[in-house]
Formats: C-alpha cells, structure tokens, sequence
C-alpha cells in the first residue's frame, strides 16, 4: 500500500478527535512537502538516463512515444490526483497546458509563483471551525497597505502631497516639473493600489491625469471623476495653460465657464474648490468634522428623528478611505436599524489605538438582538444582501465584522473581513461578556 492510500484509510476509518485530526494532517503536509521535492528530483533523473540512453516510453501500440516535457506531465498530474484525493478543500495548479497545438507545456513560471502545498494547508486551516468545516470567512483584508499607499499624499516629501495642498513659491520650478514628478510617484504605487481597490484607484488617476475630462466619451456620457461625477481635474488642458506663467496659483484659477455649466448644481469657481472635493473623498478629515457631518446627514435622511442616535469620540477624527463608499455602508446599516424601530437608540462610537495604528467605528443598535440562527450560511457566508454588499464595499478599505447576541442567546463576534490571519471566523463570547446590542465593526487603519 502506498503512502497516499494508507493515509487516506486512515483519514475515512479511523475516529479521530479534532484536534487529533489536525494535528495529523499537520504531519502529513510537512511529509508530502518533502516527498514532492524527492519525486521531483527522481523523475527529473529518470528524464535525464531516458534521454542519454535514447530511451522513449511508449504508450501503446499505435500511440506516439512521449517525449522528457510529456513524461513530467503525467508524472506531476498522477500526484496532484493522489493529493487531491486526500485535501479536496485546497487549490492544486495544474501540472501542464494545453498550447494552441495541442502540446502539453510546463510552466516554470506558475511553478515558482504558486505557494506550496504546506503554504496552501496552512492557509487552509486558517478557514477552519472546531469541526474542521471549510469556511469562506474571514476574507484576507490587506488595508493596512492601502493606507501605506494612500499616506503619500500627506508626506512632505511627496510630490503627490501638494495634489491636495497649496506650495509655496518656488517649491517646484514649473508646471511641467510638478505633473513629471507625481506621474512618476504615481507609477511607483498605481499597480499595487489598482490590484487594493481599483474603483479608488481609478478615481485617484482620473483627477490627477485624465486631461478628457469635461469631453464627451459617446452622445450621454462625458469624461468624469468622483461621486458628483465632476469634470475638472489636475490634467485639464486649461489649467496647463494658465500655468504657463510659473507665479500663478493653481489653486485660484477660475474654473472655465463651460466646466461651470457642466457642474452648475455644485457651485464650483474655483480650482481649489475641486481639489477639496477630492480631498473628501478620499478622506475623513478632521479639520471639517467629516465623521461626524456624515452620521449626522445619514441619521436625518435614512433614520430620521423617530430614532435617537448618540456620537461618542467621532470629533478629531482622520484616516483615509473611498468615502462614498463608507457612506453606502453606513447606509445600509441604518437601514436594517429601521426595520426594527422597536429598538430607537443607536449609538456610533469611535476608538482610537495609536499603538496599533487603527481606528474601529462601532455602530449599535441597543437592545436589539439577531433572530436568526448564528450557523444560519446568511449570517456565517453571506453571499447576497446587505451584509455581502457591505464585504464588497469594505474590501481593502477596512476591517468588518458584526457583535451581538443571536437566537442561541449567545454573544458572538464574526468577523468577514480581517487584515490579521489570526482572527477566527467565529469568535462566541464567555457569559460574561457585556452585550449593549447588535454592533457592526468597521476597523481602519492609520
């Protein structure tokens, strides 16, 4: 009996505990790692003696022999199939390519890429619950890198900086210097930013470099950038223009009369008037009370006053994010509050950790609880409504996860989306633990 069906009767006959379960397919990931790289190396050995000899296998009669690339195919296939009938939850690359030939190729290229299968176990038993269930959730968040990304635009070294902040004379030698050095800092962060979030990536390109906007893309539509869909930006041919004389201000010039036409319901005049906008929509600033503005806008027109809602510690508050898209988010949050007009107070709190570079929004609704089972897949892998919107929404921008006690009576926290590989999907809290209501977690970082 060979080492793959031993230990997949072992795996169907034998009862083990869960944690004994783990603790042998730990084993076996670490003996399957090194038992691929000796078939490797075997194989490649049998290739090289079978070419020096002049020796082909044939397949059968009639069928042509295979060559030293066709041999290694089926080799890596016949023990991905036995790996795969062992951990059919992990992702297997394919051993080979078909190419427009017909002829089977080896992409070394994947090869190096793709992770290993022990990477690939780890990996998977992070997605795990005490009963060794495969699980969707938590989604890996990478939005401490967005923000690493996006903090170029507050640092004093950074040409991209004075995208959204006046200089003084002379601090760049002309126009044309100024627009080479952000296309250069932009090019060093736009690939990893499009791969983050490319809806906020496309938004940042088009007002720094769309030089169409204001133009019409087909008979409705015209170039546009932003929530308001506005058509001025850093490229905009008239701006280049007025630069021409190195002592004017971008920031004063007077947006042109067709722009103004175009934006008329905005009341824009003035090029600093856009870049404020874009400055809102990438950030929560605290020098407007942004937060504070946005739960307060959302409360009258989503809520209205039937519903009390208190802020705690949102005053002073700054991190960047794609504001329109926290604000669909909170939107949907208070639109499931109103559904349960029974429970009026909601609380939106704020806290700040310095330490751990990140700020967490929790929004409660008190005394409200979840009616529905906590294995309910809605609530543990949503894949529609409000809760998979608002994933989507949130993806790289921040952390979320939901609190509250459900039709068990018990308290538990699931988190969806997690920028730290050591959170669990579900997380169900000791009978001690205070719970003020049902809360959603929305955790962003500095």
């Amino acid at each position: 009996m060979n080492k793959f069906n031993f230990i997949k009767q072992l795996l169907e006959n034998e009862k083990f505990s869960a944690s004994q379960k783990d603790r042998f397919l730990k084993l076996v990931s670490k003996e399957l790692e090194s038992f691929s790289k000796r078939d490797d190396q075997v194989i490649i050995d049998i290739i090289n003696i079978k070419k020096k000899i002049g020796f082909d296998e044939v397949k059968s009669e009639g069928e042509k022999p295979m060559n030293a690339f066709e041999l290694l195919v089926e080799e890596r296939k016949e023990k991905i199939h036995n790996k795969k009938s062992i951990f059919p939850d992990l992702k297997w690359p394919e051993a080979g390519k078909e190419n427009s030939l017909g002829e089977y190729m080896v992409d070394m290229r994947e090869t190096k890429k793709s992770k290993s299968f022990a990477e690939q176990y780890k990996e998977a038993q992070i997605n795990k619950t005490k009963d060794n269930i495969p699980l969707e959730f938590p989604k890996l968040n990478n939005a401490p890198s967005l923000v690493k990304l996006m903090n170029q635009f507050s640092d004093n070294s950074k040409a991209l900086k004075y995208t959204t902040h006046s200089w003084e004379y002379g601090k760049f030698q002309s126009f044309e210097e100024f627009t080479i050095k952000i296309k250069e800092e932009w090019n060093d962060i736009s690939k990893e930013l499009t791969m983050l979030n490319p809806r906020l990536s496309a938004k940042i390109s088009n007002f720094l470099f769309n030089n169409k906007l204001g133009e019409k893309k087909d008979e409705k539509y015209y170039h546009v950038w932003g929530e308001k869909r506005l058509k001025f930006g850093w490229a905009s041919k008239p701006l280049e223009l007025y630069m021409k004389n190195s002592e004017n201000d971008p920031f004063s010039f007077s947006i042109p009369e067709n722009i103004k036409s175009l934006d008329t319901k905005h009341n824009l005049l003035l090029f600093d008037q856009y870049v404020s906008e874009f400055k809102n929509e990438i950030e929560i600033r605290e020098d407007n009370s942004a937060l504070v503005n946005l739960i307060n806008f959302l409360w009258t027109s989503e809520l209205g006053y039937d519903f009390n809602l208190v802020q705690q510690d949102t005053e002073g508050v700054s991190f960047f994010t794609d504001v329109p898209y926290l604000k669909s988010v909170i939107k949907i949050v208070f639109g499931s509050f109103k559904k349960r007009p029974q429970f009026p107070n909601i609380i939106c709190r704020i806290d700040e950790n310095f330490e751990e570079n990140y700020v967490e929004l929790s929004i409660t609704q008190l005394e409200s609880k979840c009616t529905r089972s906590i294995n309910d897949p809605k609530i543990l892998k949503p894949k529609g409504g409000d809760l998979s919107t608002i994933i989507e929404n949130l993806k790289n921008l921040a952390d979320f996860s939901v609190i509250g006690e459900f039709k068990d009576e018990q308290v538990y926290r699931v988190n969806y989306l997690t920028s730290n590989r050591e959170f669990k999907h579900l997380d169900k809290k000791d009978e001690n633990y205070l719970c003020d209501g049902f809360t959603y977690l929305l955790k962003f970082y500095l």
